[in-house]
């Protein structure tokens, strides 16, 4: 099977239009978009457990009893987890 270039940057660029892939090639640009999606859904619940366990750290979330190192990077996590999870309603 050949590579199918990337179709939003293909259509980004300008160089080609949809009516330029043919049927096969449509079907795989919309299959791999299908794969992306669950690897992606797959990945966030993942994210979504590792979460869960930074918050309630100690086993009832109280971070003030862990390491200043370790409610940095927990903190570090909690911004980039809610940033992905706002993003993931749109």
């Amino acid at each position: 099977m050949h590579r199918v270039p990337n179709l939003h940057f293909v259509l980004q660029c300008g160089w080609l239009t949809l009516s330029a892939y043919s049927d096969i090639q449509i079907r795989e640009v919309m299959a791999e978009r299908d794969r992306l999606r669950e690897e992606n859904a797959r990945l966030f619940d993942e994210m979504e457990l590792a979460w869960g366990i930074i918050a309630n750290a100690g086993g009832n979330g109280d971070w003030s009893k862990e390491s200043k190192e370790w409610q940095d990077a927990a903190q570090r996590w909690r911004g980039r987890y809610f940033v992905l999870a706002e993003a993931r309603q749109r």
